[in-house]
């Protein structure tokens, strides 16, 4: 909590869960709902020219959704499937 706690102006704090600015945010409420949005999110490298696939984009969970689960990046932090 405290790391989410940012100084808005002196003398008041205000807690933070997301960054400001713009942005859209919903509830997903079904599995495909998160999957479209998983789905989304895997090609922002694509779209920013970054790579080419988005399997080539070191931090993307693609190869772990493209692998059924089998590809884990050692270094990266650990995915938890979707509950089906």
């Amino acid at each position: 909590m405290k790391q989410l706690t940012i100084p808005e102006r002196p003398g008041k704090d205000a807690f933070r869960f997301w960054q400001e600015g713009g942005g859209y945010d919903r509830n997903l409420t079904t599995s495909k709902a998160a999957y479209s949005v998983i789905d989304y999110l895997h090609l922002n490298p694509v779209r920013r020219g970054l790579v080419e696939h988005p399997r080539q984009w070191k931090w993307s969970s693609f190869r772990y959704y493209e692998s059924d689960g089998m590809h884990v990046e050692p270094d990266t932090p650990r995915i938890d499937p979707l509950p089906q």
